[in-house]
């Protein structure tokens, strides 16, 4: 079956040549690339009872760079109660890493579910800082998490 061009012509609003396709498709390629930039995925959750210090903020940026998580691709928190944490907590995120709170029934550095939530309690930077054995068990959380294993 032929069917005559100008009734393809019809059929579509606008004719795109293969060199045309490519040049399109590579625009909306970039258009992608600047809109994530813009607004990145949040894949991290950080929760803390107070503002980190610089030395802390250093250490802080060390674990983001060590699992490949961009600061924008964080999302920042100061808690100022506990009590409703869990609560509040949404599931657009991988994982939510508590620093220095206590959840009741939730043991630190180790991954949990709540509330379709992935959740890791930690110590605060500050006590993270001088303690290998810590640094080593958060390291090994992220690990399995952002890394794969």
């Amino acid at each position: 079956m032929q069917i005559e061009p100008e009734a393809l012509y019809g059929l579509f609003d606008t004719i795109i040549i293969h060199s045309e396709k490519k040049d399109a498709l590579e625009a909306m390629v970039q258009s992608e690339t600047l809109i994530n930039r813009e607004n990145p995925i949040k894949k991290l959750r950080l929760i803390f009872k107070s503002e980190p210090l610089e030395e802390e903020e250093i250490l802080l940026n060390k674990i983001l760079n060590a699992i490949q998580i961009m600061p924008d691709e964080t999302e920042r928190l100061i808690s100022l109660s506990n009590e409703t944490l869990v609560d509040q907590l949404d599931s657009s995120i991988q994982l939510t890493l508590i620093w220095g709170i206590n959840l009741e029934g939730i043991h630190k550095y180790k991954i949990v579910r709540r509330n379709q939530t992935d959740l890791l309690l930690s110590d605060e930077l500050g006590v993270i800082a001088s303690d290998q054995s810590l640094k080593s068990k958060l390291w090994n959380c992220l690990k399995s998490k952002f890394i794969g294993g």
